[in-house]
C-alpha cells in the first residue's frame, strides 16, 4: 500500500500576488493551501494585514464547496514571543482562526525545554486551538517527543534546508502512525514528477503533505501564480481522488 499526497501548500503570496489569481488556483486546484507568511513587519512575502483580510473576505464569498485553505507561517520577533508564552498576533484577532494550520519557522535556530508547554499557555491564552507545525529539521525534533507527551494537535515538516529551499540527497523517512508529515526543499514544477514518488517511499502507506515556495516565487520574491500553476498541475496526478463510495481512491505510485 502506498502513501497519498493530501494537499499542497504553496507559501509566499504578498501585496503583489493577485488575490484573484489565488482563487483561480484553488477553483482549478482545490487541494491547495496557501501559506502566509507573518513577521514584525509586512514586506516581500509577508502580505501586510489589509491584503490578508481583503483576501480572507473574497475567499469566503467564492461558490465552491469549501473557501481556500490557509496556514499562518510565524517567523521572527512574532515566533520568539510564541515560544516564550506571550500572547501573540493581536492585531490578528478577528481573523484567526481562519487559519486552521500554523507553522512555527524556527530554521534552524535550536529551541529551549519547555517550549512546546509555553506555547500551549499562549494558545490558551489567545483562545484558539490551532494545529501547530513544527519543523523536523534535525535541530528541533526533541519538540515532537514533548508535543506528543502534552497530547499537542500538532505535524510535522521535513525541511532540513531551513528554509533555503535545497533538495536533499535523501528524503527522510516518515514517523509512521505517530503524526502527519509533510516534505520540503528545492520542491518546483521542474523536479515535481521525479521527486514526488521519492517521497511516497518515505512517507509508507500514510497521508502527507508538500510545501512549496522558492520555486514557486516569481521575479518579485512572492507567490507567481503561472509557476505556482504549473507545480499543482504536476501534484495533481498524485492527490486522492474521492471514489463512488466516498473512500478516497489513490494516485498509482510510479
Amino acid at each position: 500500500m502506498h502513501s497519498t499526497l493530501e494537499h499542497v501548500t504553496l507559501t509566499g503570496a504578498d501585496d503583489n500576488t493577485p488575490i484573484e489569481g489565488l482563487l483561480d488556483l484553488h477553483a482549478k486546484f482545490p487541494f491547495v493551501e496557501f501559506g502566509i507568511l507573518v513577521s514584525s513587519r509586512p514586506g516581500r512575502r509577508m502580505p501586510s494585514l489589509e491584503w490578508i483580510k481583503r483576501a480572507i473576505v473574497l475567499f469566503a464569498h467564492q461558490d465552491t464547496p469549501e473557501p481556500p485553505a490557509l496556514s499562518l507561517h510565524i517567523c521572527g520577533l512574532r515566533l520568539k514571543d510564541l515560544c516564550a508564552g506571550k500572547p501573540i498576533l493581536q492585531d490578528f484577532r478577528p481573523i484567526l482562526m481562519c487559519f486552521r494550520r500554523w507553522q512555527l519557522n524556527f530554521h534552524g535556530i535550536r529551541q529551549l525545554p519547555g517550549t512546546v508547554s509555553r506555547i500551549i499557555d499562549a494558545l490558551r491564552e489567545m483562545q484558539v486551538d490551532p494545529e501547530i507545525i513544527f519543523q523536523l529539521d534535525g535541530f528541533n525534533d526533541h519538540l515532537v517527543d514533548d508535543a506528543l507527551a502534552l497530547r499537542m494537535k500538532f505535524s510535522g515538516l521535513f525541511d532540513r534546508s531551513h528554509g533555503a529551499g535545497r533538495l536533499p540527497d535523501r528524503w527522510p523517512h516518515g514517523p509512521g502512525a505517530l503524526f502527519k508529515c509533510g516534505w520540503a526543499g528545492g520542491l518546483g514544477p521542474d523536479n515535481l514528477a521525479e521527486q514526488i514518488p521519492l517521497i511516497q517511499q518515505a512517507a509508507g502507506p500514510f497521508p502527507w503533505w508538500l510545501d512549496m515556495e522558492r520555486k514557486v516565487m516569481g521575479p518579485g520574491d512572492g507567490l507567481d501564480c503561472d509557476l505556482a500553476r504549473m507545480a499543482l498541475q504536476a501534484c495533481k496526478l498524485f492527490i486522492a481522488a474521492p471514489a463512488a463510495d466516498g473512500r478516497a481512491e489513490h494516485a498509482p505510485p510510479l
